[in-house]
C-alpha cells in the first residue's frame, strides 16, 4: 500500500558512544494521524529527522509506498512533506515573501486562506502594510506563537501529502496552544501526520 513503514531502525551517529533511537518501529497509514509522546530528551524528534532524510538510519529500513526511501530522489520527496518545526524561520522579508517560500506561485487570495487556516489572519489584517509589511530584523517581531502559526501557514499552502510536527505547543501559553492545535487539526484531516510530543493535552 501507499503506507510508510519504519521497521526496526536504529539511529547512531558516527563517534557517538549510544544510539540517538533503537529498534524504532511504526506505520504511517494514508489519512492517518500518529502521535509520538515521551518526555524531552528521549529521541523523539529521530524519526522526524529520518522521514525529511535528514538523519540516515545506522540499520532497519524505511519504506514510502512500496520504496526504499534511501533510494528516492530526496528533493522530489521532500516537495511532498511539510515540516513544522519548533522554531519556524522568518526572513527579514514581508509577510507575503515569507508565506511564499512555501509555494512562490500562490496567489494573494491563498496567502489569506493559509492565514486563515494557521489562526493568524485576524493578526495579519492588524498590520500596517497586512501581506505587504516587514516582518523579523527591521520589521515586525513575532511572539513564539506567531512564528509557529507562521510556519502552519507555510503548511497550509504547501497541501503537502505528509505533515511532520515537532512539539508543535511547547513553550506557549494555553490560549495559543489551543489555536495551534485547531489549525494543526484542520490541517492534517485526511492527511497523513506524524506529530510528536512531550505533552500528553495534544493527544
Amino acid at each position: 500500500g501507499n503506507a510508510i513503514v519504519v521497521r526496526d531502525v536504529t539511529v547512531r551517529p558516527p563517534g557517538a558512544e549510544r544510539a540517538t533511537l533503537t529498534g524504532c518501529s511504526l506505520r504511517l497509514d494514508p489519512g492517518t494521524t500518529t502521535v509520538l509522546v515521551g518526555p524531552s530528551g528521549a529521541g523523539k524528534s529521530t524519526p522526524i529527522r529520518i522521514l525529511l532524510g535528514l538523519e540516515q538510519p545506522h540499520s532497519g529500513t524505511v519504506m514510502c509506498a512500496g520504496r526504499s526511501l534511501e533510494h528516492m530522489d530526496l528533493d522530489d520527496w521532500r516537495r511532498r512533506v511539510a515540516w513544522l518545526p519548533q522554531h519556524p524561520v522568518v526572513l527579514p522579508a514581508s509577510l507575503a515573501d515569507n508565506l511564499l517560500v512555501a509555494a512562490p506561485d500562490a496567489t494573494v487570495s491563498e496567502l489569506w486562506t493559509a492565514l486563515r487556516t494557521a489562526r493568524l489572519d485576524i493578526w495579519a489584517q492588524t498590520l500596517p502594510r497586512l501581506l505587504d509589511t516587514p516582518l523579523g530584523d527591521g520589521g515586525v517581531a513575532l511572539s513564539a506563537g506567531e512564528r509557529r502559526r507562521l510556519g502552519l501557514a507555510r503548511t497550509a499552502l504547501r497541501r503537502p501529502a505528509l505533515i511532520l510536527a515537532d512539539e508543535p505547543t511547547a513553550n506557549l501559553d494555553s490560549d495559543t496552544a489551543a489555536l495551534v492545535l485547531e489549525s494543526l487539526a484542520d490541517l492534517v484531516a485526511g492527511r497523513t501526520a506524524l506529530i510528536v510530543t512531550h505533552e500528553p493535552d495534544v493527544l
